[in-house]
Formats: structure tokens, sequence, C-alpha cells
């Protein structure tokens, strides 16, 4: 089943094209080590819960993105009693999160096929200084026609704001001609559908869908999207 009606296919970053977690530890454990600590199962869990806590804030409007990143490290730092500086902290890890190009598995195969068909264009609610490093250093980034990031548009996923930047962006295409494909329900499917796109969740844990929810498409593996595309 051919769907050539697609001219745009919306990327999210992590957990969708970049191993999010890999790049994750990589850049708690680089950091840790230059603060003369080292990263262990509960510095990982206590961490991961909190940045989930403040992303969420962050997507909710309640903070912006300057707080997020140093607000997370002091909630993980109160909670494991380390006495680091959180600013200085933060200003390390994402310098060493920006080093981390660890691609989801088949993407960069994916990424070179669908690319002679389609444009493609990553969209993320990511941090700036982050996600221009990891893409320009990533080996799929030739491929990559353009990158909308919340901290540069101020507006988040699934804000419909975010969207109509991003629309902007693409000079305004028909809906009907975008796909967005994304691994979290929120941002980028409940983006997607109260937008007016079409969706592919990509699902690798193969999650069951709520009941509320109505995907265009599902997908366990990248490589799936030739089923339809």
């Amino acid at each position: 089943m051919m769907h050539n009606k697609y001219k745009w296919l919306l990327f999210d970053a992590d957990d969708t094209l970049f191993d999010y977690s890999a790049g994750e530890i990589y850049a708690l454990e680089k950091t840790l080590a230059s603060f003369g600590n080292s990263l262990d199962e509960q510095k990982l869990s206590v961490y991961r819960e909190e940045n989930k806590k403040v992303w969420q804030e962050l997507e909710l409007g309640l903070i912006d993105p300057d707080t997020l990143k140093f607000k997370r490290f002091e909630l993980t730092f109160q909670k494991l009693g380390l006495n680091y500086n959180p600013v200085e902290f933060s200003k390390q890890y994402l310098n060493n999160l920006g080093e981390s190009t660890q691609l989801i598995e088949n993407a960069l195969e994916v990424v070179t096929a669908l690319q002679e068909k389609y444009n493609l264009a990553i969209v993320t609610n990511g941090l700036k200084d982050v996600q221009h490093r990891r893409l320009m250093n990533s080996s799929i980034a030739n491929f990559i026609e353009h990158i909308f990031i919340s901290e540069e548009l101020n507006y988040s996923k699934p804000q419909k704001e975010y969207f109509d930047k991003v629309f902007d962006g693409l000079n305004n295409p028909s809906k009907e001609t975008v796909l967005i494909i994304g691994d979290n329900l929120n941002s980028d499917i409940r983006g997607g559908i109260d937008y007016g796109i079409d969706t592919c969740w990509y699902n690798p844990a193969k999650n069951s869908l709520p009941e509320n929810f109505k995907t265009t498409f599902t997908i366990t593996d990248l490589t799936q999207l030739y089923n339809f595309l």
C-alpha cells in the first residue's frame, strides 16, 4: 500500500532517530567522572525520574528551557545528597550530550532510503545546543532538510503554535502531505492528531495504544515505514 501523497516526513529526534538512552548514559558518565564521581543504577534512576518530571513541566509551559537545564540536576542532587553546582554540572552535561550521536537501530538505512523520495525534517522538544551539535556530527546530517527545536521556536510539541511555526518553516504545505513519526504519544501523536496531520507511532516496546488514541500507522521497527511509504 503506497502513500505517495506524502511530501514531508517529520521525525521526532530522541528515541525515534537518536538513541537518547545511550547518549544520556554517555553524558552522565563523562560529567560525573569530571566531578570525581561515577554513574550507578541509583544515580541513573533518580536522574531519569527527576528529568521526566521537569520535561513535563516544560511541555505544560510551567518552566522555561533555561530553568529545565539546571533544575533536573538540582532535584537529583538533593535526592542523592550530592553537593555539586547544578548550573556548572548542566553545562558540562549538555556539552557531553552534544557529542553523543548514537542512532536507533536501522535509522541510518531508513533515512538514507526515504530521503530519495521525501523531504525529511526533525521536530524535537529539545535544547538547541545539544540537538544542532548531535545532528551535525551524525551520519544522517546530510539527509535532513530542517530541524525545528522547541527552545528556538519558544513553543513545544504538542502545542498548536509549535506546529504553526514548523509549517511556516516548510512554506505551509498541505496538511494531507505531511506525516509525523515519533515515539511519544503526547507530544508527537496527540500533537499531530490535534493539528490535523497523519501520525505514525514508533512503538518498539509494543505497548498497547490507549483507547482514546487513534494513530494512522503504528510501527515497532523503523524499517516497517517501507510498508506504506
